[in-house]
């Protein structure tokens, strides 16, 4: 059993260690622990004892580097105490008591409701960018519109539903703010 050359260990990591901080940066979320994994390839190669037996050391680094996200994704997945799964199948923070759970939803519900109050447009822009996640500039191309009517709609859409979850009713200076 011999282990792998340090010499070629260290080509390795010269000619290696970019592309797989890229390929882990692409996989993971969190950007540094890419180093960290980029390592623990170099590492688990430095340690696998019988170079012999390895007939494509790059493809064996290759197969290090999948196994570890793969590992990654499930210590992720596995170790997120703070959150669990309800028997609704929603996922709840462990933090959370159950009536805060229900204000939680009651919240969201009754914003929904209020999208309906607002004008078919500002509406359509509104969800468009804060449940759909489109960029602003995006929307703006997708509804030929100026970029600074689209912050206008956004605007009034935002002030209109703070005072609706606020205060209650509408006042009229709000109806007239919408229109």
């Amino acid at each position: 059993m011999s282990a792998i050359p340090v010499a070629k260990l260290k080509e390795l990591s010269e000619r290696g260690r970019v592309p797989l901080r890229r390929y882990f940066e692409r996989r993971i979320r969190g950007n540094a622990d890419a180093e960290d994994l980029v390592q623990e390839v170099f590492f688990r190669l430095a340690r696998c004892g019988n170079s012999e037996t390895i007939e494509n050391l790059e493809g064996y680094t290759c197969r290090i580097a999948a196994n570890l996200v793969r590992d990654y994704a499930r210590r992720r997945t596995i170790h997120k105490d703070d959150i669990y799964i309800d028997k609704e199948g929603l996922a709840m923070e462990a933090g959370f008591s159950p009536e805060r759970i229900v204000l939680g939803r009651e919240a969201v519900r009754q914003v929904f409701e209020l999208l309906d109050e607002l004008p078919e447009k500002t509406r359509k822009i509104f969800v468009l960018y804060h449940i759909e996640v489109v960029p602003q500039v995006r929307i703006a191309r997708m509804m030929d519109m100026p970029l600074s009517t689209i912050e206008k709609h956004m605007c009034r859409a935002t002030t209109y539903l703070n005072h609706r979850l606020e205060f209650g009713s509408p006042s009229a200076n709000m109806r007239k703010h919408l229109a």
